[in-house]
């Protein structure tokens, strides 16, 4: 199985859950911040295509390990506001893949084994927020926060 057959399906799982709607979960297309109405349709997810992987045939049955990586994105509505909605969102989600074992294995013979943070939660600005020389302006808000996550998803079983 595939990378995007595995995304696809996780992708499906995601768009599921309550936090999020049709169309809010993408495989690395960033143009769905640049929407019209798109904050108020927050959160997203975007998912980036593998980089790494592990693959071994030293059982019966080949066993392929995906790094997947995937990025949470919020809209900035004002700071600790923004904050507390965040950190509101991500354990909502992460309660809902722990228990219900269904949402840990959306395809056949997958099961995801980890979720982690793959970096702290940061803030993205709209290019007026910054200087001709790239410096972020001292008034400047952000538009989204947003935090990389890493799921590692077993295929195959040994």
């Amino acid at each position: 199985m595939s990378s995007a057959a595995i995304i696809t399906a996780w992708t499906t799982a995601l768009e599921a859950l309550s936090e999020f709607g049709s169309g809010d979960v993408v495989t690395d297309d960033w143009s769905i911040l640049d929407q019209v109405g798109s904050h108020e349709s927050s959160p997203y997810f975007i998912w980036h295509v593998p980089d790494t992987f592990i693959s071994r045939k030293d059982v019966p049955t080949a066993v392929d390990i995906w790094e997947i990586e995937g990025e949470l994105i919020l809209r900035f509505v004002k700071w600790p506001t923004t904050k507390v909605l965040f950190d509101a969102t991500r354990q909502n989600i992460l309660d809902k893949f722990n228990s219900v074992n269904d949402l840990r294995s959306p395809v056949t013979e997958s099961d995801l084994q980890e979720i982690r943070a793959n970096g702290p939660i940061e803030a993205i600005y709209d290019i007026s927020a910054f200087d001709n020389q790239g410096v972020i302006l001292p008034e400047a808000l952000p538009m989204w926060l947003s935090q990389k996550w890493l799921f590692i998803i077993q295929e195959g079983f040994d």
